[in-house]
């Protein structure tokens, strides 16, 4: 017979397992994207470059087939400007080919990202709510383990993964319109999301990937209940809506969370990239070593 203790053991490895493969689906998918963002805005970049230098040939051009000139007896003398006509048309097929590869790159990036969404929306929607599921199940089988047996200790329902009303609106240094809202995810869980108010006008009651960036936290509690300390799992602003403060109205919210719920301190894994630190140093943020030998990033809240 399987004892309740062999199935919540169970429950907890799928638990695990489901979170490792949303972290791993998490991260490749942000990789993808900020390669494709890379990619893009080099060619961009190389674009420019060539259309520069293709406005500068045709300048030289122009001013070769006007230095020809008319002899004593009227007899006109057209200058060699064929060095300057392949020049031209060298660059024009540069220009023509990266057209063409930005091209491929959109139309290959369009049908990522339409594969992309939907695994977003597996790992954002279907994955918390599988995992709260699990813990559910692992709860009531411990009651049920504690109790002795009774089967009514096994009742309850499931209740899902919901949002809060907590909702806002902000212009970033771009003009451009958006809110921000909290979702209250997995019990102790909150997950921040910023969308653009030209793309997703009425954000959805239920947790998506967002527009323009996002955050996810972790209470950690003492003892008594109370909350401790809040983890920053982790933060991110999405590479169009960088450098236009963004990420600082997120980590306002992270730290508004924190100090309405009454914790002491924030907390989380330190960036490596020294611009990205001395963000947080401007904010009022330190640099300590946590107890896995990493680095953390951590605040202390004023209560």
């Amino acid at each position: 017979m399987v004892e309740p203790r062999q199935i919540v053991e169970s429950l907890r490895d799928v638990e695990v397992v489901l979170q490792r493969f949303s972290g791993m689906a998490t991260n490749e998918l942000r990789r993808i994207e900020q390669t494709i963002y890379g990619v893009e805005r080099s060619l961009e970049q190389r674009q420019t470059e060539i259309e520069r230098e293709s406005q500068q040939a045709r300048t030289e051009l122009s001013i070769c087939l006007a230095s020809g000139y008319f002899d004593e007896n009227g007899n006109y003398h057209a200058p060699d400007c064929s060095a300057h006509m392949q020049h031209v048309y060298e660059i024009d097929q540069i220009l023509s080919q990266i057209h063409r590869l930005i091209q491929l790159l959109n139309n290959a990036a369009s049908q990522y990202r339409a594969q992309a969404s939907q695994l977003e929306e597996f790992v954002e929607n279907k994955v918390p709510a599988a995992s709260y599921w699990l813990r559910e199940r692992q709860q009531a089988l411990e009651r049920f383990e504690r109790s002795g047996g009774d089967l009514g200790s096994l009742s309850g329902g499931v209740s899902y993964p919901k949002t809060s009303n907590s909702q806002s609106g902000f212009s970033d240094a771009k003009g451009r319109n958006l809110s921000i809202r909290v979702y209250d995810v997995l019990g102790d869980q909150k997950q921040i999301r910023v969308y653009d108010s030209s793309r997703t006008p009425s954000p959805s009651d239920h947790l998506t990937i967002g527009d323009a960036g996002m955050a996810n936290l972790q209470f950690e509690r003492n003892a008594s209940g109370g909350v401790e300390r809040v983890r920053l799992q982790d933060i991110q602003t999405y590479p169009v809506y960088q450098k236009s403060g963004v990420g600082s109205k997120v980590l306002d919210r992270v730290e508004a969370i924190g100090w309405g719920i009454g914790a002491k301190e924030i907390y989380g894994d330190a960036p490596s990239d020294p611009v990205t630190r001395q963000w947080y140093a401007k904010r009022g943020y330190g640099f300590r070593l946590g107890n896995s030998g990493g680095t953390e990033v951590f605040k202390k809240l004023k209560n």
